[in-house]
């Protein structure tokens, strides 16, 4: 048994992969066994199998994979075109955070000066929206891009280093004005990410690194506490009540002693606290019973499109298409998380055990790729994010294939810029 444990635990060891999958497992376990709950329904099996099934189809299809990759698709990196490269992706997502907030703050009414509440009516009006500005602004996701390329640089320039990190206000700003917690969540998530891969035998935890986690983790409290406030503020005036009776608590509520403790004792410091873990930790939690939930209302295979979300409102808004997106809503009617099996599971029920293992052997041979290209490395970040989520929120739906389209476009943008500069045109001086 020993064997296999050491055996175990050093092919973990080293391994995003496993790693990020075996986190997120471990995360929601965590949270599931501390937090003090009652389960309304219990978990069906099919649901449980489908989970594990697709887990074992991802990992298998991940070392099925053999490595090999073509010398066509290979090159080297040389310092100079990383440099390049990391100034141009500045430039795009800079001009594309303007036309954003140029967007948001003076077509669309939103203001920091406004409730949260204000500032979402402002933003869903149809007649504020502008296509243009939309899609000219969507470089932004690719904040996280010139963070990643500068830990590839081995750069000392610190200058550089608080541009690249003050990058991330751009969506983090965006989720105090939408009240948005996955926009806070996620750039701290991806900034832990890059500092733990990139240079990962160089990691080492100090002190200093534990000291800037516990503020990172203080602030994030505060974060969240801000905008569930700001969100009640505008329904009720019982802060407690209203958080305790969330649209979580109807599939795994708090337990009876659990409420009255926070209801006894409002405002000291320990109940607020006790508070804010129970509901992060049915935030965290709950997307599971919700997907068993969802997978017993009755609806049929979207094939793709219900991840594909953002792709398809998109080819509406140009004419492309006209598919009524309301069909690509949760069945449930439910406005809840359910995890990314959820949406794999409503857009291909069982086939999804031949698209996880192919998403598993892409994975390989993408890893294998950016340990020789600094241009894919991003993308591993991407990967790993989504997997570490997986039981948790579904990123492929939120916004990361739209990332992975935008950050290959981009690519195609500076390699034909690259080319131009080899005939004399040179944007890079």
């Amino acid at each position: 048994m020993n064997i296999f444990l050491d055996r175990v635990y050093k092919e973990i060891k080293g391994n995003f992969f496993l790693g990020s999958l075996l986190g997120g497992i471990c995360v929601w376990l965590f949270f599931f066994i501390t937090i003090p709950v009652n389960i309304v329904k219990p978990l069906s099996l099919e649901t449980v199998f489908f989970v594990l099934f697709n887990y074992l189809a991802l990992i298998i299809g991940y070392y099925t994979s053999k490595g090999k990759i073509s010398s066509s698709i290979e090159h080297s990196t040389s310092g100079s075109e990383l440099m390049k490269y990391l100034r141009f992706i500045i430039i795009i997502i800079i001009i594309s955070g303007v036309i954003r907030y140029f967007d948001l703050f003076y077509v669309r009414g939103a203001s920091f000066f406004n409730s949260i509440g204000e500032n979402k009516y402002n933003l869903s009006k149809k007649e504020n929206f502008s296509l243009i500005l939309g899609l000219l602004s969507m470089f932004r996701f690719l904040y996280f891009v010139p963070f990643v390329l500068y830990r590839l640089s081995n750069q000392k320039k610190l200058n550089l280093l608080v541009l690249t990190l003050a990058l991330f206000l751009i969506p983090i700003s965006e989720g105090f004005l939408r009240g948005s917690r996955r926009l806070i969540f996620e750039p701290v998530f991806i900034l832990c990410i890059t500092l733990v891969i990139i240079r990962f035998k160089n990691f080492k935890i100090s002190w200093r690194k534990i000291l800037l986690g516990i503020i990172a983790v203080f602030l994030l409290f505060l974060s969240s506490q801000y905008i569930i406030k700001d969100r009640i503020s505008n329904i009720s005036k019982n802060y407690q009540e209203t958080l305790i009776s969330a649209r979580y608590n109807d599939l795994i509520p708090l337990k009876k002693e659990t409420k009255e403790y926070i209801l006894d004792h409002k405002g000291e410091a320990l109940s607020s606290f006790v508070l804010f873990y129970c509901h992060l930790g049915q935030y965290i939690t709950h997307g599971f019973f919700e997907f068993d939930f969802t997978r017993k209302v009755n609806s049929k295979p979207k094939y793709g499109m219900y991840n594909a979300f953002i792709i398809v409102k998109l080819f509406n808004s140009t004419g492309i298409s006209n598919y009524p997106m309301e069909e690509l809503n949760n069945p449930s009617k439910r406005i809840t998380y359910i995890t990314f099996f959820g949406g794999l599971y409503l857009d291909f029920r069982w086939f999804s055990l031949l698209i996880m293992f192919l998403f598993g052997f892409l994975q390989k041979k993408i890893f294998i790729l950016a340990e020789k290209n600094y241009a894919i490395k991003p993308i591993v970040v991407l990967l790993l994010m989504i997997n570490f989520m997986m039981p948790i929120f579904n990123f492929l739906r939120a916004q990361v294939l739209v990332t992975v389209l935008i950050y290959l476009f981009a690519l195609i943008i500076f390699n034909f810029l690259i080319k131009k500069e080899s005939k004399g045109f040179n944007l890079f001086k």
